[in-house]
């Protein structure tokens, strides 16, 4: 089992803590991963990108992931934002999350990311969402606040029940939520996620903001 960091951090307090419950984990029996090198691809761009990584204190961030057939879905480990590459053990599988308890069942040796909740409200959304990409970025962060982009309110925290709610909340007007699919986390330093109804869209999501927030600086 990996270390999930439990406690505070004195320079990103938030990044890494995990605040869901573990109702159930299962070690083995995982549904197979046919989009692991797929993913994979995708992540590793964005590991060169610095927008996966680890800050300096060791806490990672970013975190992508895909649903499975089942409808589950199988998300990065928490605290691998530091690995240039992953194996497939290293993206555990969330059965399900259950709202009134705030825990999942998990199948798999490590534990999901903490933003699985957060994971997990997203593709409620729309039965067509395939995959989530969460990515760190103060740059691109800012300017999207900064624009009035579309975004979860200041003082609800990621991984929280809340945040389920305030994501179901801000996409329930837009009728068609994939011309809309990327949001800044107002409560989440530097956090931004985009989904899509393949990885493509998810990806190409994220790097339309980069290129044009951050193309200049190299």
């Amino acid at each position: 089992m990996s270390n999930a960091i439990i406690a505070n951090n004195p320079l990103h307090p938030q990044d890494g803590v995990i605040k869901y419950k573990l109702e159930t984990m299962i070690s083995a029996g995982s549904a197979e991963f046919i989009e692991f090198k797929e993913l994979e691809a995708w992540r590793s761009q964005l590991y060169q990108l610095q927008l996966i990584g680890q800050y300096p204190n060791g806490v990672g961030y970013g975190n992508l992931s895909v649903r499975s057939q089942d409808q589950s879905f199988f998300i990065t480990a928490t605290q691998t934002g530091h690995l240039p590459n992953l194996e497939v053990c290293d993206y555990p599988q969330v059965v399900s999350y259950n709202p009134d308890h705030h825990s999942l069942i998990v199948k798999g040796s490590k534990l999901p990311s903490s933003e699985a909740p957060t994971h997990s409200a997203i593709y409620a959304l729309n039965p067509k969402i395939k995959t989530i990409f969460h990515i760190h970025s103060p740059e691109i962060w800012q300017r999207l606040l900064e624009i009035n982009y579309l975004a979860t309110i200041a003082d609800v925290e990621y991984g929280t029940l809340e945040m389920a709610r305030e994501i179901a909340r801000i996409y329930e007007p837009i009728e068609d939520i994939f011309a809309h699919n990327i949001f800044v986390m107002a409560g989440h330093e530097d956090g931004i996620f985009a989904f899509g109804q393949n990885l493509n869209q998810a990806g190409l999501a994220i790097l339309r903001v980069y290129n044009k927030f951050l193309s200049d600086a190299g």
